[in-house]
C-alpha cells in the first residue's frame, strides 16, 4: 500500500466500514428469508398482504429488485402484536359498534337512534 492510502485521514479507508454497514442494512428477499428462517415465498406473501410496507420495510429502486431495510424488519418483529391479541379474545363485532363478549360497550349513540322531531 502506498503512503497516501496508509495515512489516517484518508477518506477511502474511513468510508469502507460505512459502506459495509450500508450493504448489510439493505437485504434481498432471499437474504431476509434466510435471516428469519422462512422461505422467500413467505416474504413475498407478507409483501403482497401489506404486512411489509413499501417505503417502510422495503424499497424498490427503479429497475431493481426490492431491498429490505433490516432495522425496519427488526422493529416489525419486536413490535407489540396488538391485533393478534384481539383475535385471540374471540370478540364478535356487532352492527352498533360494540363487540360481543366485550364489557366495555360504546356509550355514544348513532344518529339513527335519535328520535325524529
Amino acid at each position: 500500500m502506498n503512503e497516501i492510502a496508509k495515512s489516517p485521514g484518508n477518506v477511502f479507508l474511513e468510508a469502507k466500514p460505512r459502506l459495509n454497514e450500508i450493504a448489510e442494512e439493505y437485504l434481498t428477499i432471499k437474504e431476509v428469508a434466510a435471516r428469519l428462517k422462512v422461505s422467500p415465498k413467505a416474504i413475498q406473501n407478507k409483501m403482497a398482504a401489506g404486512v411489509f410496507k413499501k417505503g417502510i420495510h422495503y424499497f424498490s429502486p427503479e429497475g431493481s429488485r426490492p431491498l429490505f431495510k433490516w432495522s425496519a424488519v427488526v422493529a416489525w418483529i419486536e413490535a407489540p402484536q396488538a391485533k393478534q391479541m384481539q383475535v385471540e379474545t374471540d370478540l364478535i363485532p356487532m352492527a352498533r359498534g360494540y363487540n360481543l363478549g366485550n364489557h366495555n360497550r360504546r356509550t355514544e349513540r348513532l344518529p339513527l337512534d335519535k328520535p325524529n322531531g
